[in-house]
């Protein structure tokens, strides 16, 4: 019996666990969720959660984006914000100096991955629900799931280097399972996006 299935993509989470300093970026979602479940499972939707960057950085994933949803017919782009932050700290070659450096904070996702997680298990439009991230934040979404419905929680944390699924998200998920450099190096994009002109970055 197919499965309704659909996936939440903690995007920044996925970046950073597995895909930063790769050349495995230019990434297929849909590539990545068919090889790394069950048969069974019939993806009906793909949300990614994510938020704009600034900088050098912002035209490349704003291309990557374009791409994805030209490529990807059930893909869903949920977007957070940055938030700068000024982190202040002892110079540490004159004790008595501050310094204060800026930082940019992602905000908004784990909200928004709990919210349309929870809304869409009370619509009841997925029999099954996989999250990929290793992020701690979402236990409570997981709980509030697993206790007031029947709904089958899948979790696939993007760890790479031998790091393990977290211990609480493990404990309400049905099923966990870790996403390695295996999986994303088999799940690229094509290099040139069908019927558009959209293509990999050199630099990816």
């Amino acid at each position: 019996m197919m499965k309704r299935t659909i996936i939440y993509i903690d995007g920044f989470n996925l970046y950073y666990g597995v895909l930063k300093g790769t050349p495995y970026r230019w990434l297929d979602l849909y590539k990545l969720c068919q090889n790394i479940l069950c048969c069974e499972n019939n993806i009906v939707q793909i949300k990614y959660f994510t938020a704009k960057i600034s900088g050098d950085g912002a035209f490349t994933q704003g291309k990557y984006w374009d791409a994805l949803e030209s490529y990807i017919d059930c893909i869903d782009i949920i977007k957070g914000k940055i938030h700068p932050k000024n982190c202040t700290y002892r110079n540490p070659t004159n004790r008595n100096q501050n310094l204060t450096h800026r930082v940019f904070e992602e905000k908004q996702t784990d909200v928004n991955i709990a919210v349309h997680m929870l809304n869409d298990a009370w619509r009841n439009i997925y029999d099954v629900a996989v999250l990929i991230s290793n992020d701690t934040d979402l236990v409570p979404a997981l709980q509030m799931i697993k206790q007031q419905t029947e709904k089958e929680l899948v979790v696939f944390a993007p760890v790479a280097g031998g790091r393990r699924v977290s211990q609480e998200l493990i404990y309400y998920a049905d099923f966990t399972n870790t996403i390695g450099y295996t999986a994303v190096r088999n799940s690229p994009l094509p290099n040139v996006i069908p019927n558009t002109t959209i293509r990999k970055p050199d630099h990816w």
